[in-house]
């Protein structure tokens, strides 16, 4: 159960990232230089781990029963 959670959580915030990058950030300042945060990054990796974890939940769900 904890799996399924934890994967709806990083999801969550991998979508949270997301939109914060697409609000704060993404734009080139006037001296032409790119202005990027952490989020982008962080939307991927959390996005790759609630992945993982929700593959990993079905599996164990699946072995399980």
């Amino acid at each position: 159960m904890y799996l399924k959670r934890l994967a709806i959580f990083l999801l969550l915030m991998a979508g949270l990232s997301a939109l914060l990058e697409m609000a704060f950030y993404g734009s080139i300042d006037a001296a032409g230089v790119l202005q990027e945060s952490f989020f982008l990054p962080m939307a991927w990796l959390c996005g790759f781990l609630g992945l993982i974890s929700l593959g990993g939940y079905f599996i164990w769900r699946k072995w399980l029963s």
